[in-house]
């Protein structure tokens, strides 16, 4: 089906403004955060996860927004790319970056200190709904939309985000846990590793967003694109809930972890 974007769409400038001000609150309690972690386990594991976070959200913004049919206004300030005839907000890029990066290291850091399942729903719970209580008044003010026969929507956003969004800090998570306390290969390059989860995760979350996106696009009725968001949400769940049984039993936790490229060097030595 082809669905024409609403190119004649306009955003308030006020709108705009409340946003990077919340938005900028955000980024900055998120990177001092990162940084805070990093000097005080003298490691450079919360920074790479903030590179690799950085360095995927230059690349998949454009791509999901156009799979998913998500249209910003022509008069968006900051654009930081032009692709598949939109303009892409720079708030798109450092958004994706700490909600992979940010999210992923934060819920690494609970899997280390040993919470185990618990930690991974209640980041799957939190992010899915953060998101959609941070998106539905900036939606509202029309500062993006979710276009064509989007299915399940609340307030324009399309419910099946909710699972998807909660599903990406706990892929990106679980695997910058493996990447530093379960890597079967060898303990070099654990910096490299952390940074790659982001792109890792996020690659992955084509697979549940593939049921939705394709009949989004396709010419089908609108009950088939309701049955490919139930897909979608099915397929979020199913993988919360196989990574959940792997941290079932969460380890004991450590009151003052050392790093990993200390105990590189302390097994090297």
């Amino acid at each position: 089906m082809n669905v024409e974007p609403p190119i004649h769409m306009h955003a308030p400038s006020g709108a705009y403004t409340v946003f990077y001000v919340l938005f900028v609150a955000n980024l900055v309690g998120s990177v001092g955060w990162l940084a805070w972690r990093a000097h005080a386990t003298r490691s450079r594991l919360p920074l790479a996860a903030l590179g690799g976070g950085l360095a995927i959200g230059v690349v998949l913004p454009p791509i999901y927004n156009a799979l998913t049919l998500v249209w910003f206004p022509s008069n968006i300030p900051a654009p930081f790319i032009t692709a598949f005839g939109m303009k892409d907000p720079f708030f798109d890029l450092v958004g994706y970056a700490l909600f992979i990066g940010f999210g992923g290291w934060f819920l690494c850091e609970q899997l280390r200190a040993g919470r185990g399942a618990r930690a991974i729903w209640l980041t799957f719970a939190a992010w899915g709904l953060a998101d959609l209580l941070f998106e539905l008044p900036f939606l509202r003010w029309g500062m993006y939309t979710y276009y064509g026969d989007q299915p399940f929507t609340v307030g324009g956003f399309p419910i099946h985000w909710v699972f998807m969004n909660g599903t990406v800090p706990v892929v990106a998570g679980a695997l910058m846990y493996v990447a530093v306390e379960r890597w079967p290969f060898g303990q070099g390059g654990v910096a490299w590793r952390v940074a790659a989860a982001p792109a890792v995760a996020g690659g992955l979350l084509l697979v549940p967003m593939a049921p939705v996106a394709t009949a989004l696009h396709a010419d089908v009725a609108s009950w088939v694109r309701c049955a490919a968001a139930l897909l979608s949400i099915a397929i979020s769940l199913a993988t919360m809930r196989w990574i959940a049984a792997r941290f079932t039993v969460a380890a004991a936790p450590q009151e003052a972890p050392a790093p990993p490229e200390a105990r590189v060097l302390t097994q090297t030595t």
